[in-house]
């Protein structure tokens, strides 16, 4: 009985002991099952985070492509408008009314050329431009074709009616001091008369003299001195102008004088230019027009200082005037009695004004 006791209380604890270890058994269960639920989900979650971080690397080297792309399109660009910042000058049209073939001479440069046809040397970039230089010292060579777009100088000018050739020097040198030069250049034999269509060449001022004296050239003005038999007298308290030939007194004319007595010089000259139609330059005026007071003709003095520019004899458009103190220091006459005058002297004949 005793044993069988014993053997019943041994049985119990074997059972609760099998229980314990089974309640232990299954606390631990669910602590391995959700390590062994979690751990694919931890893995998982190292894969998205891989994931993440190759898509974010990935989208990181597309983006930093794109940027190299825009940097590599922009440096372009900038270069596209470096090269044009470089050449647009150079592919610049410029236009021009008329254009001068020059050719490049031994020792002449882009500077010399320009100051040749322009005489301002800020023109070269003008001559550069239109024929796409970039390096003058190196592409301008002795024998090649320059292009002159409208230059000033070097050229032909054609005589328009009532045009003088002060006027011209004036013109184109905005002075009367190459008129003399002008006339020789040209060769003209009568410089004070320049027919219609007549074409002289314009040079560089720097091929000329000033203050050249204003006449023909040298054989006929010597033989005009020496042949010439005519003398003019001027009085101008009777404002009257008297011409001798071989001293005989020819004709006589009424004239108008110097508003004041000392306006009109006095001494002995000579007859340095003629001109028909002279402009009046000191208001524009056009030779011929009906408001020139200087009339139809002009005969130059040789007064010092003047060239013939300054005081002389001529026409008027105010016939009321002759006769009468009212010039500031020329010798007026009608416009019919300077015509004479004018086709019977010539340049040379001595002019005394008392």
């Amino acid at each position: 009985m005793i044993f069988l006791l014993f053997l019943l209380i041994a049985l119990l604890g074997i059972v609760l002991w099998y229980v314990i270890q089974m309640d232990e058994i299954g606390r631990s269960l669910p602590s391995h099952a959700e390590s062994s639920i979690k751990e694919p989900k931890k893995k998982q979650g190292i894969l998205e985070e891989v994931e993440t971080l190759n898509l974010t690397t990935i989208s990181d080297q597309k983006r930093k492509e794109e940027n190299g792309k825009k940097e590599a399109n922009s440096s372009e660009k900038n270069e596209e408008v470096t090269e044009q910042q470089q050449t647009t000058p150079i592919d610049k049209e410029i236009s021009a009314d008329y254009v001068l073939e020059h050719t490049v001479k031994e020792g002449e440069t882009l500077y010399s050329i320009t100051m040749l046809y322009f005489s301002d040397s800020s023109y070269q970039e003008q001559i550069k431009l239109y024929n796409n230089i970039t390096n003058p010292a190196k592409e301008i060579q002795v024998g090649m074709q320059l292009n002159i777009p409208d230059p000033d100088y070097m050229i032909e000018h054609t005589i328009k009616q009532g045009e003088s050739l002060i006027g011209i020097s004036r013109k184109y040198y905005n002075t009367d001091a190459y008129t003399g030069a002008l006339a020789k250049y040209n060769d003209l034999q009568n410089p004070d008369h320049l027919p219609f269509g007549t074409a002289i060449h314009i040079p560089s001022p720097s091929l000329l003299e000033k203050d050249v004296p204003v006449q023909g050239s040298r054989k006929s003005s010597e033989a005009s001195v020496e042949t010439s038999s005519f003398s003019i007298r001027i009085n101008k308290k009777t404002n009257q102008l008297t011409v001798f030939q071989n001293g005989d007194e020819v004709r006589s004319f009424s004239v108008g004088t110097g508003k004041d007595v000392s306006m009109t010089p006095e001494g002995d000259f000579n007859v340095v230019n003629k001109i028909e139609e002279p402009w009046y330059s000191s208001k524009g005026i056009p030779g011929g027009h009906p408001d020139n007071p200087l009339g139809s003709r002009w005969i130059g003095l040789n007064v010092p200082g003047t060239d013939g520019t300054v005081y002389g004899i001529h026409g008027t458009n105010d016939p009321t005037s002759i006769g009468g103190h009212v010039s500031l220091g020329c010798i007026r006459m009608l416009n019919e009695d300077v015509e004479w005058l004018y086709n019977q002297i010539p340049i040379g004949t001595p002019v005394t004004i008392e």
